[in-house]
């Protein structure tokens, strides 16, 4: 299963910038870097190297009519996002932009890489 959060962002956001955040976030922690592998038989936890904007985003602010069930399909495919445990990320960053200045920032991660608690 997947745990994701997602926070509302008001306001002017400099997406740039989010995505080097959201970069030096994975950088600092090595969970967030990690996937696996066997070899004879045993588990391994590997690392690996961020090398693209981990951000993936969407601006529905295009669209004049935009509706609850466009956003819903969004955080649908990102929440039951199945992820393979050998290919990294284990985890998935969107940024939806919802109008000019308002966005829903959701964070889905791969529960063996976080535990909810801590």
């Amino acid at each position: 299963y997947n745990l994701c959060l997602s926070f509302e962002i008001k306001g002017l956001l400099d997406i740039p910038l989010l995505s080097k955040a959201v970069t030096r976030l994975i950088n600092s922690h090595d969970i967030l870097r990690a996937y696996f592998s066997e070899k004879n038989g045993k588990i391994e936890v590997n690392l690996f190297e961020p090398t693209v904007d981990y951000v993936e985003w969407v601006d529905l602010s295009l669209y004049e009519n935009i509706n609850s069930l466009e956003i819903n399909t969004q955080i649908d495919f990102i929440k039951n996002y199945i992820f393979n445990l050998k290919k990294p990320p284990l985890f998935k960053v969107k940024l939806i932009k919802i109008t000019k200045d308002n966005y829903l920032f959701i964070l889905c991660f791969h529960h063996i890489i976080i535990d909810g608690l801590s």
